[in-house]
């Protein structure tokens, strides 16, 4: 068969090599020349498919029915090989897939209960750590007095501020009240006011000596020697109802008093006029209160504590301020005057001498002070703003009644 499709080829290759051509005329022209070329090349393509539809025939006859239908199952059996390659890749695709999520789920297994040994690690590592270093505290840390001392009167601040709270808003509150209350209080300068000045406050000399007192009173120009009355002493002395009463006078001459008749409406319901001074009321109210915190904010922050703090007395004692100006019971004006005396103390001053630890020890105590220091100078700076904005209102009403 092989033998056969040489000889075809070599006859196919002489049958175009051999086909005689068409010489080309001198006096022929390029047109005639091309299509004498191309009726050449139709006869040859010609011939060649009479050669290849000859070969085919050919070749039909030679090859035996047998190696025909051998071709045909060796091509079924190719299709059947590659259609069973693709469903066995498939299944083991399937189960590829399978095994890899099982492998997968198994490694996140193992990666958690790593995680959760270490875990378990680090947290007695931890606990561990926080028993040595107790431990270590008891044993080895030596706190120093200034520590034991710092550590000892913070508490003493939270009940100073309470009463200092505790004094601005009862003693504020009660003023707005009674102004509301109107005719149920005595606002107004009356005959009992007089005979506690009498009995209380009188100075003989007073008036070019024609006083209405025959002797000073007990408390003798208490209510309006402020210095002495509300700033005398960094802890004020209240030890009886006639203290209050002196305090409660002085700070009651620094406010003054409104007018009964400019507080005190009547016919409310059908007067235009009585309800407008009605409201004017609780405005003059809202804005006394105010100012009568302020007052007594400084009144409060003098008031005596109720609990004792010896550490404090002993820390004003050491700085060289006399026994009798360091209350037993210290006001939170005193709590921060001790302190302020004690760092400007020569003894304080000497001992940071101790070293870097000694220096990082008051540093921490220093910064700890200031910040309570700024909290409260930052409260006062807003009840003054507020006292300066009651003052512009009261002029702008002023200007808007003219």
């Amino acid at each position: 068969m092989m033998k056969h499709f040489k000889i075809l080829a070599v006859i196919l290759m002489l049958s175009i090599v051999l086909v005689p051509k068409h010489a080309k005329a001198v006096c022929e022209v390029n047109a005639e020349v091309s299509a004498a070329q191309g009726n050449v090349i139709t006869r040859q393509a010609q011939e060649i498919t009479n050669i290849i539809a000859n070969l085919q025939a050919q070749i039909g006859a030679i090859l035996p029915v047998e190696l025909v239908d051998l071709l045909q199952k060796m091509t079924g059996m190719s299709t059947s090989v590659r259609t069973g390659m693709g469903e066995m890749w498939g299944d083991w695709e399937e189960a590829e897939k399978g095994q890899t999520a099982q492998m997968h789920a198994s490694i996140l297994d193992q990666t958690r209960n790593t995680l959760s040994s270490q875990n378990a690690e680090l947290f007695n590592e931890a606990a561990l750590n926080d028993e040595m270093n107790e431990v270590a505290a008891v044993t080895t840390d030596d706190a120093t007095e200034q520590s034991c001392t710092f550590d000892t009167v913070m508490p003493h601040v939270t009940e100073v501020n309470n009463i200092t709270r505790m004094v601005s808003n009862t003693m504020s509150g009660s003023l707005s009240e009674r102004i509301i209350r109107g005719e149920d209080s005595q606002l107004e300068r009356n005959a009992q006011d007089y005979q506690r000045y009498e009995a209380t406050f009188c100075n003989r000399f007073e008036n070019g000596g024609r006083a209405p007192c025959d002797a000073d009173g007990s408390r003798v120009d208490g209510d309006i020697e402020i210095a002495r009355t509300l700033m005398g002493g960094d802890t004020l002395r209240v030890e009886s109802e006639e203290d209050m009463e002196v305090i409660e006078a002085a700070i009651d001459n620094l406010m003054g008093r409104p007018r009964m008749d400019n507080i005190n409406p009547i016919n409310l319901e059908s007067s235009g006029s009585a309800q407008k001074a009605y409201l004017e009321k609780r405005s003059m109210a809202a804005r006394m209160n105010m100012v009568s915190g302020l007052f007594w904010d400084i009144t409060g922050e003098r008031m005596p504590s109720r609990t004792p703090s010896e550490e404090i007395r002993e820390m004003r004692i050491a700085a060289g301020v006399p026994d009798t100006d360091a209350s037993a019971n210290p006001s939170k004006y005193e709590f921060w005057k001790a302190w302020i005396e004690q760092v400007n103390s020569p003894p304080w001053i000497f001992e940071l001498k101790g070293g870097q630890e000694k220096l990082g020890e008051s540093e921490l105590h220093l910064k700890a002070l200031r910040l309570m220091m700024m909290n409260n100078l930052n409260l006062k700076m807003e009840k003054m703003a507020t006292l300066f904005s009651i003052q512009l209102a009261n002029q702008l009403d002023e200007r808007e009644q003219e």
